[in-house]
């Protein structure tokens, strides 16, 4: 029963956590916004409250609100690994279909700034080679997926210490 619980609620918290990633990344695009550091720290709010939140809720209402670290990181990963569904599944829509050439426009910044940089045409020529390689809208999803996993998954090492709760009830007497 608990199990079950736990996954609809992931499922439920994954949900919103993807679909949030989803606005902010459409409303970063529609802004030209380009700033990377501050959109991967806004991503990186959203999701840690996501969490927070999803967890919080699971625990509150489905564990009479007490939660050890371990089941307080389990929900957390599942919540983050339906959410990097949901995100990956946008990320090849976005690169198929909305935008097309968004490779290219990234291939194209990058040649820009290793020009900046003083690179040589030979190591340009390289970087843009394996940038291609890796480029495919497949491995993007993938690496989107992963990304965020592994991303969250650190995250969630710290965000679980936070929402545990133990269940002192049990306890016997404390000494002074």
């Amino acid at each position: 029963m608990q199990q079950n619980a736990l996954l609809k609620n992931s499922m439920l918290y994954g949900a919103y956590l993807g679909l949030s990633l989803i606005l902010v990344s459409v409303l970063f695009y529609s802004l030209s916004f380009e700033n990377g550091i501050v959109s991967m720290l806004v991503n990186y709010a959203v999701l840690i409250v996501w969490v927070a939140v999803g967890t919080i809720s699971f625990r509150d209402n489905k564990l009479n609100g007490f939660l050890s670290y371990g089941k307080a990181y389990t929900s957390g990963i599942l919540i983050i690994i339906f959410g990097a569904f949901i995100t990956s599944i946008y990320m090849y829509f976005f690169v198929t279909v909305i935008e097309p050439d968004f490779m290219n426009k990234v291939i194209e910044k990058m040649t820009e700034d290793l020009q900046e940089q003083g690179k040589s045409v030979e190591e340009i020529d390289m970087a843009v080679s394996w940038t291609k390689k890796f480029s495919t809208p497949l491995m993007l999803t993938f690496m989107t997926f992963i990304g965020q996993v592994f991303w969250g998954a650190l995250l969630n090492l710290i965000v679980a210490i936070f929402l545990k709760k133990k269940d002192n009830r049990t306890a016997g007497p404390t000494e002074l």
